[in-house]
């Protein structure tokens, strides 16, 4: 609790331990307590798809000791429109067992039913080229993804997909933006971050542990000392 009221009491923090020290536990029970003492959204983010997956797991199986807001507070994973198309194209229609997903949750909606009735396999057609259907289907998803995020209190994402127009309409409303895993991320991979004005910026993570990841097809041929990926 003294490391979490002292995060709380500031409007940029960064919080480095070693592997194993808790931070995980600690960034989760911060972001209960802002979002019961203080109104307003908070923002999770990550470098990776992985780190993502594995912040929003740990932070609802955190709120299963908090028994008393787990019922209360409405989390959702964003996933970038590429890997949406990817889960749609393997026909993957099953719903995480360790947290929702803004797929998943437009699927759920009540509005999701009556588009249904209109078309019969809308997630198909929404990336279909060259056909009128796929701008309806568009329209009529990006609206229920806003009616889900304007009621939603943690959102989970990753550095990239933060940049989505899908949150910009979020700007001004979080109350804090957490970073975890800050030690694999560059300087200017927080600028999106900047620009949806955040009442607080937490940083988390290890700079000893894994370096930033790069992915531009130059690194190497610069000799820039870091790891590179593909896209």
């Amino acid at each position: 609790m003294f490391f979490i009221d002292i995060i709380y009491q500031t409007s940029i923090r960064v919080l480095s331990e070693s592997s194993g020290a808790g931070k995980t536990t600690v960034s989760s029970a911060l972001i209960v307590k802002i979002l019961v003492t203080n109104p307003g959204k908070v923002l999770v983010v990550t470098p990776s798809n992985a780190a993502a997956d594995a912040a929003a797991a740990s932070f609802e199986a955190f709120l299963k000791s908090v028994p008393q807001v787990k019922n209360v507070l409405r989390t959702v994973r964003i996933y970038s429109q590429r890997r949406e198309l990817s889960l749609v194209t393997s026909k993957n229609d099953t719903q995480s067992p360790l947290f929702m997903t803004l797929h998943d949750s437009v699927r759920s909606h009540k509005e999701w039913k009556r588009l249904l009735h209109i078309i019969p396999d809308p997630d198909i057609d929404r990336f279909k080229k060259g056909t009128e259907v796929r701008y309806l289907v568009d329209a009529f998803i990006k609206a229920i993804e806003k009616d889900i995020l304007r009621t939603t209190d943690v959102i989970f994402t990753t550095l990239v997909t933060s940049r989505d127009q899908r949150l910009s309409f979020l700007s001004g409303q979080f109350s804090t933006i957490l970073v975890d895993e800050t030690g694999q991320a560059l300087e200017f991979d927080f600028v999106p971050l900047i620009e949806l004005r955040p009442g607080r910026l937490v940083f988390v993570g290890d700079h000893q542990q894994l370096r930033p990841m790069v992915s531009a097809f130059c690194v190497p041929f610069l000799q820039f000392s870091m790891h590179t990926v593909g896209l």
